[in-house]
């Protein structure tokens, strides 16, 4: 069902936590536990901009009673600004009425292009310690700090480069340096010598910073990746999708507060 705004200015907010989740099925297990969650929305005059938080202290992953991977102390933040909400509802009703070929391309053409003038921006904030995957440690801290802006071209529709999706991108990366070295060691950083790492101040932490300009990628303030590196490749895509055979799946969760 969709829903448009028909009033001048709204603000949702929706919180919830969790103690312990479980999601089992015949050979593998998810645990999640102390998980929040946060949501903030305003709409103002058919823009929405809003922020979605979720943190836990733990989540698991076994297949037949073995680790696949373990996260700890998480957490990670969404943002999103200047998105034009009733535009983009005009176009989920221009797909929902199976309108024809031409008048949905001029739909979604007119909602790309209201896009591209609002300037909508994206953030994705994040922090984590302590992953493990096979029982083998990857990192002891990471830490991700990423902001985009929507390119003013997204109406030409011409999506050939990631230049033609995003106008702006900064990216970065920071881990512990003993994860950072022992990656090397194994050989898990394939583009060691394309991309150069830095260290912090105090040599704690290896930090990798991209920036996406008109001319290609940057990372740490160098050309990395001229802009005609970044061009989309064209892939076949498989029509198998998901097996659906399966369906002894069960979950159970235990909620702690719910305010919305």
């Amino acid at each position: 069902r969709i829903i448009k705004n028909e009033e001048k200015d709204e603000v949702l907010t929706s919180k919830m936590s969790f103690e312990n989740i479980d999601i089992v099925d015949q050979t593998s297990q998810i645990n999640i536990k102390n998980i929040d969650l946060l949501s903030i929305s305003k709409l103002i005059n058919g823009v929405l901009s809003g922020d979605s938080e979720i943190s836990f202290e733990k989540i698991s992953s076994k297949s037949n009673q073995e680790l696949d991977f373990e996260l700890l102390n998480s957490s990670a933040k969404f943002s999103l600004n200047n998105f034009p909400y009733d535009s983009y509802i005009d176009f989920l009703e221009a797909i929902a009425l199976n309108e024809d070929s031409n008048k949905l391309a001029e739909k979604t053409k007119l909602f790309l292009e209201t896009i591209s003038k609002a300037g909508v921006e994206i953030k994705l904030d994040a922090n984590s310690k302590d992953l493990i995957v096979k029982n083998q440690k990857m990192f002891q801290e990471f830490d991700l700090k990423s902001n985009f802006i929507l390119s003013k071209k997204l109406n030409e529709m011409k999506f050939e480069n990631i230049n033609d999706i995003f106008e702006f991108a900064n990216i970065e990366l920071k881990t512990d340096s003993k994860s950072f070295d022992d990656m090397i060691k194994q050989n898990a950083f394939p583009l060691e010598e394309k991309i150069k790492i830095i260290d912090s101040e105090d040599k704690k932490y290896k930090i990798l910073k991209l920036e996406l300009k008109e001319d290609g990628l940057y990372t740490n303030g160098v050309l990395a990746f001229k802009k005609d590196e970044l061009k989309f490749q064209q892939n076949n895509i498989s029509d198998d999708i998901l097996d659906d055979n399966n369906t002894n799946l069960s979950y159970s969760y235990k909620m702690l507060d719910k305010d919305t």
